[in-house]
């Protein structure tokens, strides 16, 4: 069994690597101050490798500043980093039948959409932390909504349809950019 110092040590390890990497890390270079929202193709040096933005990790990031705002400190620039990306999300990631794109460019474009419920569930937690964190309980009504529109979605023969494309249906990174983030966060001393 681990000890109680054991545990403080690692949680005051995991929260430095949060407060003074992680999210900093993010802020400066994965936020997109133009079109709003979050690139997620961006090297662990910072450099944009693709400028697709995975609607699943919109949802995501505004759930953790969100998240972090409520449990970690009352940081401003995560909360208003959480913002940006739920207005994003609400801008340009729903397609007209309220399900919601996989993949969309910069400005809001889509690009794909999948048959199952994995960008919802991250628009859903984050609209929720996010009413906690802002006080606006608009959002809890909107995440409530989305979770109860993802049951009609599962529970409704027909609904959960193929993936569509839009438009330029090359591969894009997307998935890299997640070992990407693996390995600056678990390996920032490794070059490799």
């Amino acid at each position: 069994m681990f000890s109680i110092d054991y545990i403080k040590e690692w949680s005051e390890s995991y929260k430095t690597d949060l407060t003074t990497n992680i999210m900093p890390f993010w802020l400066k270079y994965g936020l997109d101050k133009v079109n709003g929202g979050i690139y997620t193709c961006v090297d662990r040096n910072g450099s944009l490798m693709d400028t697709t933005k995975s609607v699943w990790f919109q949802g995501r990031f505004a759930f953790i500043c969100s998240y972090a705002y409520n449990n970690i400190e009352k940081n401003e620039a995560w909360l208003a980093a959480a913002k940006s990306t739920i207005d994003f999300i609400e801008a340009h990631c729903f397609d007209s039948d309220g399900r919601m794109y996989f993949e969309v460019t910069a400005e809001g474009t889509p690009l794909r959409k999948r048959r199952y419920i994995f960008s919802e569930s991250f628009a859903a937690i984050a609209m929720s932390e996010y009413a906690i964190a802002s006080g606006d309980q608009t959002y809890a009504v909107k995440a409530l909504d989305l979770f109860k529109r993802m049951r009609h979605f599962l529970s409704t023969p027909g609904i959960q349809t193929d993936a569509v494309f839009y438009g330029n249906t090359r591969h894009t990174p997307s998935k890299i950019s997640g070992y990407s983030s693996y390995k600056r966060t678990f390996h920032h001393n490794d070059p490799d």
